[in-house]
């Protein structure tokens, strides 16, 4: 995703902000998912934790397959490429 976002050109701000709202519904269905199983609290603060620290991992990935990408379309209008990338 973040790669197809910075060849159509979408700067870092409004990538990070498409990540935010794909990230937002799966933590709130974490709480959904405590409240139908009748987590207990600790529980289910370590599984939101836990997949918010994940999410954010994720995010730091995102960020850096975004500026590659970036770089190489910005080094793709100084020269053209010798052989065709693969997606």
């Amino acid at each position: 995703m973040a790669h197809r976002l910075a060849v159509e050109g979408r700067g870092l701000t409004d990538a990070i902000g498409l990540f935010v709202l794909a990230r937002r519904p799966f933590l709130a269905e974490i709480g959904r998912l405590g409240e139908r199983r009748a987590l207990d609290p600790a529980r289910l603060a370590r599984l939101y934790d836990e997949a918010a620290a994940l999410l954010d991992r994720l995010l730091l990935r995102f960020v850096a397959a975004h500026a590659a990408a970036t770089a190489e379309r910005a080094g793709s209008r100084e020269a053209p490429p010798t052989s065709p990338s693969i997606p």
